[in-house]
């Protein structure tokens, strides 16, 4: 449950940050604020790591590790690839897996 809430925290914060967006107007702010949504999304990434060694080998039903990490994989790339070249153009994005019970 601890990681849930963490997540949340994430979530909540990264919305928090793409609202000051439009605020800050500049683009180093924005810069700076994916550059720290990446750092977040690093340490998450080492939570999702703790939270599947640590995982229940009885449970009726399972977590997949592999897909939540996939996704966090393809947002911290999508950052990345935007902070190296950004454009005004949207780029096309793969759809997250989101499904991450059996």
């Amino acid at each position: 449950m601890y990681f849930i809430e963490k997540l949340a925290l994430f979530v909540a914060l990264f919305l928090l940050t793409a609202s000051n967006f439009s605020v800050a107007g500049t683009e180093d702010a924005e810069r700076a604020a994916l550059a720290r949504i990446i750092h977040e999304v690093n340490l998450i990434e080492q939570m999702v790591t703790d939270a599947e060694r640590n995982k229940s080998n009885i449970s009726q039903y399972t977590f997949q590790y592999l897909s939540l990490k996939s996704d966090l994989k393809a947002i911290v790339e999508g950052i990345q690839a935007h902070l190296s070249r950004p454009s005004r153009m949207p780029k096309p994005v793969a759809p997250l897996i989101k499904d991450y019970s059996e």
